[in-house]
């Protein structure tokens, strides 16, 4: 009956570590990355709109 983690509980507990580290670094990164969205006009395509609003 004692208070010390077995081999296998202090695994668990590294492991579980790890995983949280990195899901905070993911975090961290997701929130410096930026995404930007171009939307471009395919001259291919006929337009709905008359070519004077263009």
């Amino acid at each position: 009956m004692g208070c010390t983690l077995s081999a296998e509980d202090k695994a668990a507990v590294e492991q579980s570590k790890m995983i949280d580290r990195n899901l905070r670094e993911d975090g961290e990164k997701a929130a410096r990355e930026v995404k930007l969205l171009l939307l471009v006009r395919d001259p291919s395509i006929p337009s709905p709109h008359p070519s004077w609003l263009a």
